[in-house]
């Protein structure tokens, strides 16, 4: 099967959809399919990879023109992944359809309101009645969605994939007097990292002095600055600290010196980096209401809370009760998440295969 994968953005851009548009590439290509990878993000040459790039620095293409037409056409799907902005992959869809070609969309994003969405109501729509088939990461995301999309169509959950492979732990965290709290994320509003100080703080205040606490807090973004300089102010420098980005085995390496995952978005439509941290044995603690709960599991392979205090609340008790912090380990080491690669696969495939019967049917009204 040929598929062409398309996203606004792509690697080395980093991010959520740059890392699982990667990765669904790579596993299809494991079974045997024919895959392209279509963007608007510059980069180098890569086999595999078609970029269309606009004129302009920017990171998406709205003018790619009849450019986009030339890859899409003979494809046995077109898979379009979409966030909250997303002019590039929207032009691909509309393309695919006019070419009739099968097509499958998904939603990674959230917000913090359905009606900032509802504007793409009508686009959505008429996606979805022209025989695309709405999909989005997690089942908070998805039931966003589905208000938009209505009785025209049923969203389905396809979740992100992870190989367990990249994040196993060797084994339990190396004994020491301190506990060590971890939270990986992209330094932008959405993933609120000045909450994260707040709530490092509120952590802190609940453990007992003889009981050292480090907080660690990798990855890069536009308010990495902002957050170097209020560390430096509340004088949190000595316990908090900010590596800035760091590789994928690195960043393996340090979960496994931690006690615990701390994520504070609210906003998380699926929550990679926290998949990565429940993969590699740690205890993940949440929001409810997010994506997360795709995966965390409260009591069993971590905590959740409804909002900040309580989440302070609920990860220093955790941390004060090592018996239960090591049995959530234990769980989250031994036990795989259901986002492994070849369940997600299973999954996308049945959407393909959806998207083509659709096609091959009768057009809707």
């Amino acid at each position: 099967m040929r598929v062409v994968l398309v996203s606004d953005c792509f690697l080395p851009r980093l991010g959520g959809i740059e890392v699982q548009v990667a990765g669904l590439a790579a596993q299809l290509r494991g079974l045997g399919h024919q895959v392209v990878v279509l963007t608007a993000s510059p980069g180098p040459d890569t086999a595999g990879v078609v970029r269309i790039v606009p004129p302009v620095p920017l990171p998406v293409n709205p003018w790619a023109g009849p450019a986009l037409g030339t890859v899409i056409a003979g494809a046995d799907v077109v898979h379009a992944h979409l966030g909250i902005v997303a002019p590039f992959a929207s032009h691909a869809v509309e393309v695919a359809q006019r070419l009739q070609v099968p097509t499958v969309v998904t939603w990674h994003s959230m917000l913090g309101r359905v009606g900032p969405l509802v504007r793409y109501a009508a686009r959505w729509r008429t996606w979805v009645r022209s025989g695309a088939v709405p999909t989005a990461v997690s089942a908070a995301a998805a039931t966003q969605l589905q208000q938009v999309v209505g009785e025209h169509g049923r969203v389905l959950v396809l979740h992100n994939g992870i190989d367990p492979a990249d994040w196993a732990a060797p084994g339990p965290v190396p004994p020491g007097p301190t506990v060590r709290v971890l939270s990986a994320m992209r330094f932008a509003g959405r993933k609120r990292p000045l909450a994260l100080l707040r709530l490092a703080r509120l952590i802190r205040s609940r453990l007992p002095d003889q009981v050292p606490l480090q907080v660690e807090v990798p990855g890069e973004g536009p308010l990495l600055p902002v957050v170097r300089a209020l560390v430096a102010r509340l004088d949190m420098e000595p316990w908090l600290l900010l590596p800035g980005r760091l590789c994928q085995a690195e960043l393996a390496r340090r979960y496994h010196r931690a006690h615990l995952y701390l994520s504070p978005s609210r906003l998380e439509s699926f929550g990679i980096a926290a998949l990565e941290a429940r993969t590699a044995g740690l205890p993940v603690a949440g929001l409810r209401g997010s994506g997360i709960e795709e995966f965390v599991h409260d009591g069993v392979t971590g905590v959740l809370a409804r909002d900040d205090a309580g989440l302070a609340l609920r990860v220093g008790d955790l941390l004060m009760d090592r018996a239960r912090l090591d049995d959530i380990a234990r769980h989250n080491r031994t036990t795989e998440p259901a986002q492994v690669w070849p369940r997600v696969i299973e999954v996308t495939l049945t959407a393909y295969d959806r998207g083509r019967t659709v096609r091959a049917a009768p057009a809707r009204d």
